[in-house]
């Protein structure tokens, strides 16, 4: 599993400037992960596989709120919690092997 997140800093959400770059970082942020999300399909179906059968990887793309955190007490992880979180892992898991599924949140 590979997860990718970013940050749009919602704290000066009262100023409309800010509020503009936001905007802008977010639809930067989703044609970046978007085209990120293509190359990754495209290596890993171009990469020699070992075992002579093709690699293959589904992707899911959506945007929201998480809370993240590290748990365990003896083997430590991190982890990311919450209901964007967990659709975002349903596209994924419900995607086409070798595809990009992506939300109506990230194309609206």
């Amino acid at each position: 599993a590979y997860i990718v997140m970013s940050n749009v800093d919602s704290t000066a959400a009262g100023r409309e400037q800010s509020v503009q770059a936001s905007t802008r970082k977010a639809e930067q942020d989703a044609h970046a992960m978007v085209r990120m999300a293509f190359d990754m399909v495209r290596t890993i179906r171009d990469y020699p596989a070992p075992h002579g059968k093709p690699l293959r990887m589904r992707i899911g793309i959506h945007f929201g709120s998480v809370a993240a955190g590290v748990i365990g007490t003896k083997k430590l992880r991190y982890d990311i919690f919450g209901t964007d979180a967990l659709l975002g892992n349903a596209l994924e898991s419900n995607g086409v092997s070798g595809g990009v599924v992506v939300s109506e949140a990230v194309v609206p």
